[in-house]
């Protein structure tokens, strides 16, 4: 009811304004990114993963220097979760790969140890041709 009091109120001249107004063009709608990557300390990562088709995935974290896989599971649950813990990993750059059906993502880790502690960094990735831009979120 209160949109048409309000559509009462405005003058003849504008409704017939509005009416003869050329339509936006559509928008294309954005589809919502199926992986968030959360850096949760110095040492620890959480991966999620929305998979609600449950298509066939599969996630690994490979060691970039010697292409040695150090993590692969494969799921086809509607969501998915896991902490990695970087601790005892040895300085270096490692990739975290993950396939969501036909859609491929890649992040890239740098891990630094020190007699201080190890630190992480996740390198922004890139946009690839199979996939939406990926959720990142350091703290």
């Amino acid at each position: 009811m209160k949109a048409f009091t309000t559509f009462r109120s405005v003058s003849f001249a504008t409704a017939v304004a509005v009416m003869f107004v050329a339509p936006a063009p559509a928008q294309a709608q954005q589809v919502p990114n199926p992986v968030t990557l959360q850096k949760l300390d110095a040492e620890n990562l959480r991966l999620r993963v929305a998979n609600p088709a449950q298509q066939a995935s599969r996630v690994e974290v490979v060691a970039l220097t010697t292409g040695q896989p150090l993590f692969s599971q494969r799921y086809t649950d509607a969501a998915y979760g896991h902490r990695f813990n970087f601790h005892d990993l040895p300085t270096g750059s490692y990739a975290l790969k993950l396939k969501v059906g036909a859609a491929r993502y890649r992040y890239t880790i740098e891990v630094a140890t020190t007699p201080q502690g190890t630190t992480l960094h996740i390198v922004e990735p890139l946009p690839s041709p199979t996939a939406p831009a990926m959720a990142l979120s350091q703290q």
